[in-house]
């Protein structure tokens, strides 16, 4: 796996919430440069992969936000892993298609962040979901057992465009419309 040599990392939008010591996002981009840029928004899932040694997790993006007094950006995420990265491995109890929640979230500057997510990833274990049988996964498509690589652009679309709408069914009643048509220019 290569590690992305990350030159932008990058709010976008304006805060939607301000308090005395942080100021929280929706939303953030980064990069290599400025043809090359990801975003990120809450609710997103992304593929992580912690050190060069670990089998990859699945991340979920919760919550963005700037602390004014160290001058950080931070990112609270949550880790999902499959029961065979347990210490107590995959057990009867497991089911197939489970993947098992961290129980803590994971507090992380968002430079640190962006060196842990991965763009080619060969994810063998799941269910497939047929794409007419659920139009709201129709989106996720990309996500079979074949190697999935954000750099190209069809797969890219696909997994932005699913992510977006599902963030914004599920988002907890913020407005991700100025997210969205950001994200309608690429």
């Amino acid at each position: 796996m290569v590690r992305m040599r990350v030159k932008i990392i990058a709010f976008e939008g304006e805060p939607i919430k301000v308090s005395n010591q942080y100021l929280f996002y929706k939303q953030f981009k980064f990069g290599e440069c400025k043809q090359n840029v990801k975003h990120l928004s809450l609710g997103q899932f992304f593929f992580a992969q912690i050190s060069p040694n670990d089998d990859p997790c699945i991340g979920e993006l919760q919550l963005l936000y700037e602390d004014k007094l160290n001058h950080e950006c931070l990112a609270s995420i949550r880790l999902y892993f499959l029961p065979e990265q347990s210490p107590d491995g995959r057990q009867p109890r497991h089911g197939e298609h489970e993947v098992l929640a961290a129980s803590e979230k994971v507090i992380i500057r968002l430079h640190d962040l962006v060196t842990w997510i991965t763009d080619e990833v060969v994810w063998l274990t799941g269910l497939e979901v047929p794409c007419d049988a659920c139009p709201l996964l129709q989106p996720f498509s990309s996500f079979t057992k074949t190697p999935i690589n954000l750099s190209d652009k069809s797969n890219a679309v696909n997994i932005r465009q699913g992510a977006s709408s599902m963030s914004t069914k599920f988002s907890r009643g913020l407005d991700f419309s100025d997210i969205e048509a950001e994200k309608s220019k690429f």
